[in-house]
């Protein structure tokens, strides 16, 4: 395979293709500096105006908008693999305006994997959990000690992070009581955690004892073996298509390895690609 031909691969598997004229100065240099460049680029600066995404649901302006903007921004993007990373995690933490309803929660949602997408997933966990628009989405707002709402806890654990067969239904119903308590602040579009919807009595969870709050039902699911496994398939299968489970094995102790910084899975899912000894390329 050429040069040219590489690269094309890899900027339709990191990014969103090039330019004639980009791809030109890509291949002058070269497969490595190319994907060195890759990692290292930072976002765009935010390219969303808050004032054109009112706190009001079913504002199809505002709808609208928010869509284009992020789709123009991936397209035009001089540090394509951050969007790239960033939609990833868009398709793997769901949500979706249409039960949302408000634009502006979704774009501050993309803003967070924008962000934090590259980091350590301890952080992104946490952080997308108590995300607002998620917190309407998977209906964890209305989840109170008294009446635990489960949508997001099966979810958490079936799509988010350890995959089917890895959990009990014992663990559903406990991690839906510990992460009770968190909701919307009116009109600010922002979360809070309200001590009195919560129930902070110890479960157990994931074979640990004493989890009772959003941080204890983190370390529960960052401590699983299965949750590198289950993260490094969803980084291979957005870069590689498809990928042996020796491969994601690889995948997995690498990102285990590193602290689970998705940076670092993400540079050896890259290297993958350009790479024809050994890895699954496709």
């Amino acid at each position: 395979m050429s040069v040219r031909d590489e690269i094309c691969r890899l900027h339709r598997r990191a990014g969103f293709g090039l330019p004639i004229a980009d791809l030109r100065r890509a291949v002058d240099r070269g497969v490595g500096a190319e994907v060195e460049l890759l990692l290292g680029a930072v976002p765009a600066a935010d390219p969303w105006d808050d004032a054109r995404l009112p706190l009001v649901p079913r504002n199809r302006g505002a709808a609208v908008y928010a869509i284009h903007t992020w789709v123009e921004t991936m397209v035009a993007s001089e540090a394509p693999l951050a969007e790239r990373v960033a939609w990833m995690w868009h398709g793997h933490f769901v949500s979706a305006l249409d039960k949302v309803r408000v634009a502006r929660l979704m774009v501050d949602q993309v803003r967070l994997l924008r962000r934090a997408g590259r980091g350590p997933f301890r952080d992104l966990l946490r952080a997308v959990t108590i995300d607002p628009a998620m917190l309407v989405y998977l209906d964890l707002r209305t989840s109170t000690g008294s009446e635990p709402n489960e949508n997001y806890a099966r979810e958490l654990l079936e799509l988010f992070t350890l995959g089917e067969g890895n959990y009990s239904e014992a663990d559903v119903k406990a991690g839906a009581v510990a992460l009770t308590g968190w909701t919307l602040v009116r009109g600010e579009g922002s979360a809070a955690f309200r001590p009195r919807r919560h129930d902070d009595a110890y479960h157990r969870y994931l074979g640990r004892d004493q989890v009772h709050d959003l941080d204890t039902v983190v370390d529960a699911l960052m401590a699983h073996a299965s949750l590198p496994v289950w993260i490094a398939s969803t980084v291979a299968a957005e870069f590689l298509g498809t990928a042996d489970p020796a491969f994601v094995a690889e995948l997995a102790e690498r990102f285990s390895a590193a602290g689970f910084d998705v940076g670092e899975l993400v540079r050896a899912a890259l290297e993958a690609v350009v790479t024809t000894d050994g890895a699954p390329v496709v």
